[in-house]
């Protein structure tokens, strides 16, 4: 798949989830550059860059198919949907959800975790006006 048929890809499936497009254009920019092979240095897997647990928990077979683009964005969403509900529709919150950012409490490194994190999720709001 070409990026802009992707970047359809995850607009189709933004709506389909009830999930703004633009943040989520900007979450699977930064998750994976839009690449559906991508693998992180954890060994997070495809756009949505699950780990196998986590995959295990809202993705659909093995592990292998967090390759498939169309089964990691639906991962993608019953994901965010749970965090939305978990985190009371709250966009920053789900997003810090999705990246794991409960266990940065434990970090010695927080503040620059949250920092760091921050300045991510201030662009995500300013897509989220739009």
């Amino acid at each position: 798949m070409t990026t802009e048929e992707i970047q359809n890809l995850v607009v189709s499936k933004a709506n389909e989830y009830g999930i703004n497009p633009n943040i989520a254009l900007a979450q699977i920019q930064r998750e994976s550059g839009f690449n559906p092979r991508a693998v992180g240095a954890s060994g997070e897997r495809g756009l949505g860059q699950f780990m196998q647990g986590t995959w295990a928990d809202y993705g659909s077979g093995s592990f292998d198919n967090a390759f498939d683009p169309v089964m990691n964005l639906d991962a993608w969403g019953n994901y965010m949907v749970a965090l939305m509900g978990m985190f009371g529709g709250d966009y920053i919150r789900a997003l810090q959800g999705y990246n794991g950012w409960r266990l940065s409490f434990r970090s010695p490194n927080v503040a620059v975790n949250w920092r760091l994190g921050f300045i991510a999720l201030g662009r995500i709001e300013r897509l989220r006006q739009t």
